[in-house]
């Protein structure tokens, strides 16, 4: 669980919406949540940041807050 500010806006967006603005190169920057074990056997996202879940809130204080995040 990882408590947000009240003025942030959140959103879920389709795999398709994602790499539609991956191909246009739009800014974001993109934090892989999924364990290590998962990380190896599926590969990543080039460019993501790989942040465990289990650290995501003990961390969130080293992502960036000027760019939109995409936590997949």
């Amino acid at each position: 669980y990882v408590a947000l500010s009240q003025n942030v806006k959140t959103e879920r967006i389709a795999i398709s919406k994602l790499k539609e603005q991956l191909d246009r190169g739009e800014k974001f920057l993109l934090i892989d949540v999924r364990e290590d074990l998962e990380l190896k056997e599926h590969g990543a996202i080039p460019g993501a940041i790989h942040i465990p879940m289990a650290e995501l809130e003990k961390r969130m204080e080293d992502i960036p807050k000027d760019i939109p995040l995409v936590f997949y």
